[in-house]
């Protein structure tokens, strides 16, 4: 299993998210960062996971959806390790 690592940037944002989503509903921001999880989990086994991140980025960066919130990871697959970060669909 590949392991991910959220780029510095992309921790920040993320801390934001989940804050905003807490103030809303409490669980809320965890559950975001479980689905974040999940779908990092989901697609570690694939070399090149999801869908192309767009036509005109490299076919390495590649875009996984995430259920239930407007959220998509960014994703550089051909990183031994893997670099991660979320951003709004």
């Amino acid at each position: 299993m590949k392991p991910w690592a959220y780029q510095p940037q992309a921790r920040d944002e993320l801390a934001h998210e989940m804050a905003w989503y807490e103030e809303r509903e409490p669980g809320l921001g965890l559950e975001l960062l479980d689905l974040l999880e999940q779908t990092l989990d989901r697609n570690a086994e694939h070399a090149m996971p999801g869908t192309r991140a767009m036509a005109s980025a490299p076919e390495h960066f590649r875009r996984l959806l995430i259920t239930r919130f407007p959220f998509a990871l960014i994703v550089d697959a051909r990183e031994q390790s893997g670099s991660c970060s979320p951003s709004h669909t």
